[in-house]
């Protein structure tokens, strides 16, 4: 059973994409015709918070919110270029903790090359660790896809966002600052690269123009500018209702038993009327949501965890008995 499950999603990654929930179906079957395991209940839960959060990050990129963001992030970049390789990462953290999504990493990427090679620093250092930065601040974040699910899974055994936060976010500043470290001296000096002094007699630098950050278009509307302090009320709102369960409306069941609603609920919720509230006030087309490059990438993840958790959790919970029984001995 076991290796039907890594063989499944060893196929899932030479295609990537959906292709890796599309095996998690196949694994499944295989684990259900093959071995006559009864299927787990399918993670709807966590999908359903993936997609509002996925949703409401998404309305933020067409109000002009990312690309507000960007804009930030740029201007920062060139105001301090020799400590590049050290801002860097902090930019892509921050940026990516506020936003939920990598995304907003990749428009400033050119601008970073550039921003490097005018200070003389080797593009690759100040590159390579932002993007991890920029992945690793996901789990960091309040509002990301990643978190929110996590809570979603953990919130009854205790766990609540402020937890998470308190763990992952000082763990991966101080891995980057590390990782920073390992690579501020990684190969040449520019000015002792002879294959990049070449170009420079080439001219092939000096006919480029200034970088700009890609797809900034839009990002000095109002509604661009009140679109990201409504995300960033979300996130806030997400910390504290997951802090202070009191925070959280009480409601009345069939039976007539009255309790909070569920932190799910209100993750879901708090999503949607964000994203609401970005159409209303931000200038976002609903149109152009689900054209947003957000989107599609948050929606395939949809997909991913639709398969593999599915088959995951089907194989682990029909093994359950087992694993403790192994365990205790």
């Amino acid at each position: 059973e076991f290796i039907i499950v890594i063989l499944a999603m060893v196929l899932g990654a030479r295609h990537g994409g959906v292709f890796f929930g599309m095996c998690g179906g196949l694994g499944l079957l295989a684990l259900i015709l093959i071995f006559g395991l009864a299927p787990a209940r399918p993670p709807i839960a966590v999908m359903l918070i993936m997609m509002s959060v996925v949703l409401a990050a998404s309305t933020l990129q067409s109000s002009g919110g990312m690309a507000f963001l960007v804009r930030i992030a740029e201007r920062l970049l060139r105001a301090k270029p020799k400590a590049i390789t050290f801002v860097a990462p902090v930019i892509a953290f921050v940026f990516t903790f506020l936003a939920g999504t990598g995304n907003v990493l990749y428009s400033i990427l050119p601008v970073i090359a550039e921003v490097s090679r005018e200070a003389g620093v080797r593009p690759e250092r100040p590159i390579s660790i932002s993007v991890i930065a920029s992945q690793h601040a996901v789990p960091a974040s309040p509002i990301s896809a990643a978190t929110v699910a996590m809570v979603a899974l953990l919130g009854s055994q205790g766990v609540t966002v402020l937890t998470i936060l308190c763990i992952v976010g000082p763990a991966v500043l101080l891995g980057l600052m590390v990782g920073a470290f390992s690579v501020c001296r990684m190969g040449k000096e520019l000015a002792d690269d002879p294959e990049y002094q070449k170009k420079v007699q080439e001219g092939v630098f000096a006919a480029r123009t200034k970088a700009k950050a890609l797809g900034t278009e839009g990002g000095d509307s109002r509604g661009a500018k009140l679109s990201v302090a409504l995300f960033i009320l979300a996130a806030v709102m997400v910390v504290f209702v997951g802090t202070f369960p009191e925070l959280r409306p009480q409601v009345a069941n069939a039976a007539g038993k009255v309790s909070h609603v569920s932190m799910t609920h209100m993750i879901e919720l708090i999503m949607l009327v964000v994203s609401a509230l970005m159409v209303l006030f931000c200038k976002a087309k609903p149109d152009d949501i689900i054209r947003t490059s957000v989107f599609r990438a948050g929606m395939m993840g949809v997909v991913t965890i639709f398969g593999l958790a599915w088959m995951s959790d089907t194989w682990i919970a029909c093994n359950l008995p087992y694993i403790k029984t192994t365990v205790a001995a």
